[in-house]
């Protein structure tokens, strides 16, 4: 039960209550807070793992929209999420970004997982 929580309110809602912007803010902490929206945070990818310096995660924009390329690894609550807070560096180099990802959303695959302990549901997340 800590895991779910811990990763649905102190690393899902809190860096949108803290670096989000108002629209995002109304977007999903609300659903959040019901329990109609769970969130998870991704960081960890497989050849990295929770160091953001190794991270290989990708965007770009396209028009009015970004696209992420890359795999996440062992999402808390990643098998039931409907948004993922997660990061990636600018395509060619620079300062990485922080993203929410809506799970429903096109392009957005997950794969069941028995690598993560203490956990039912492990699953693994990729953002292509």
């Amino acid at each position: 039960m800590r895991t779910f929580f811990s990763g649905h309110i102190s690393i899902g809602q809190y860096p949108i209550l803290t670096w989000g912007g108002e629209e995002l803010k109304r977007r999903y902490l609300p659903a959040a807070a019901r329990g109609e929206k769970l969130l998870a945070f991704g960081l960890t990818e497989p050849e990295a793992g929770s160091n953001p310096l190794e991270m290989q995660t990708t965007y770009e924009r396209r028009g009015d929209h970004y696209v992420l390329n890359g795999v996440k690894y062992l999402i808390s609550n990643g098998g039931i999420a409907d948004a993922i807070v997660t990061f990636g560096y600018p395509k060619g180099g620079g300062r990485m970004s922080a993203f929410i990802v809506d799970t429903r959303g096109p392009g957005f695959a997950s794969e069941d997982l028995t690598a993560k302990m203490a956990c039912r549901r492990r699953t693994r997340r990729c953002l292509s």
